[in-house]
């Protein structure tokens, strides 16, 4: 970046702006960064950010199930199906669009990008068991995490009661300062 954001990455003047302002739409924290970037900075912005944008694209997709792009045929599978005389993906008689769609769901899936067990991304359908076992526990770590977070904010919502206060700003220093901590 030039000049005017030598010392001052992107995310340095986000982070700047959520602690010196009262803006909370994401959408304004965005505006109020562009405007604080050289348009000559741009390219080195969007390099930036990118990379993290990427990551949320995919995230998001995978949790709606819907992954932009076409769809990379999947690799054929050697099964036979339960009846023992159509290959499993032999069209049958009657079968919905709707229920064609959910069964070739699985198909798309494989096209997501996890972090594997060696620091690098992949494709489900490139997953070691070994990466499979990996990404577990991450999922496992990260729910655990989680639960003790959900468990902060229930003990702050209780404080709320307990000290009769309205908002979380109403409590009272010494209560605020450790549940939200926990939070």
């Amino acid at each position: 970046m030039s000049t005017t954001t030598t010392d001052r990455t992107v995310r340095s003047m986000i982070r700047e702006l959520i602690n010196a302002s009262d803006l909370t739409d994401w959408r304004e924290i965005a505006d109020a960064v562009l405007a604080g970037i050289d348009p000559q900075d741009y390219a080195d912005a969007l390099r930036e950010v990118l990379p993290s944008y990427v990551r949320l694209v995919a995230s998001r997709s995978r949790q709606t199930g819907s992954i932009a792009g076409p769809v990379q045929p999947a690799p054929q599978l050697q099964q036979v199906s339960d009846d023992g005389n159509l290959p499993p993906d032999a069209p049958r008689k009657h079968v919905s669009s709707k229920i064609r769609a959910i069964n070739a769901d699985w198909r798309e899936r494989l096209r997501e990008i996890y972090p594997a067990a060696d620091g690098t991304n992949k494709h489900l359908g490139d997953f070691t068991r070994h990466d499979l076992l990996a990404m577990a526990d991450r999922l496992r770590r990260h729910a655990r995490h989680t639960m003790a977070r959900a468990q902060g904010w229930t003990e702050l919502a209780d404080a709320l009661s307990v000290h009769q206060a309205d908002t979380v700003a109403g409590l009272p220093v010494s209560v605020a300062e450790r549940l939200v901590k926990a939070a």
